[in-house]
């Protein structure tokens, strides 16, 4: 298995369990991309699989790359390169969807945390090999934090959200834990690699995948 493959795979795991026209209300802009980080944290989740390696991903991905090249990845693929590539997505969904704003973000704060903690748990997983605990994981959730996690992930009135999450529609609240799981995965290596292709892209170095 290739380093990439092995980096896609902690990022599925997680899963598992132009800038775009100015906004007149830019609290509510700023609030929408803070839910969108909680929700789905991949700087975070970067930063864990980096280890804090000054040489990563360079060590892990393609030891032939540039150091500035690695470097460029490395800012790209950070809390604070997720927010750059966040910030025109929600830019352009709030101005395109003024009727859906209120809701999606109602329940994003709401519901968001809960995925974001079990994307967190996931990645862990993956890297020490240690079982999650699902039941300790749900049970710090209230009722109205687990409706609004459900709502937010297959409500169909949600469904745009979850495109601008980049999760899709992958999961389905009447399917069996088997089919959201496969889903989850294929999802979450979706997400991994058209946010890792952008940032190959940007720092002009070349895909791994692609060679």
């Amino acid at each position: 298995m290739s380093r990439l493959s092995r980096l896609l795979g902690v990022l599925a795991t997680g899963l598992l369990l132009a800038a775009g026209p100015a906004l007149a209300d830019a609290g509510k802009a700023k609030r929408f991309e803070d839910a969108l980080v909680t929700a789905i944290p991949m700087g975070q989740v970067f930063a864990m699989i980096a280890g804090g390696d000054p040489d990563w991903p360079r060590k892990q991905i393609d030891p032939d790359m540039s150091a500035g090249q690695s470097a460029c990845l490395a800012g790209e693929l950070s809390a604070d390169g997720e927010r750059r590539r966040l910030r025109p997505l929600v830019n352009r969904y709030l101005a395109d969807n003024p009727d859906r704003v209120d809701a999606d973000l109602a329940i994003l704060e709401l519901g968001g945390p809960a995925l974001g903690m079990m994307m967190i748990a996931g990645a862990r997983q993956e890297q020490t090999g240690v079982p999650v605990d699902e039941a300790a994981l749900l049970s710090t959730l209230s009722q109205e934090q687990t409706e609004a996690f459900v709502a937010m992930m297959a409500g169909p009135e949600h469904a745009s959200l979850r495109v601008l999450m980049g999760i899709g529609n992958a999961f389905d609240a009447n399917a069996s834990r088997d089919h959201n799981e496969a889903a989850g995965e294929a999802a979450g290596e979706d997400l991994a690699l058209r946010i890792m292709r952008r940032a190959f892209a940007i720092c002009e170095t070349p895909f791994p995948l692609d060679n």
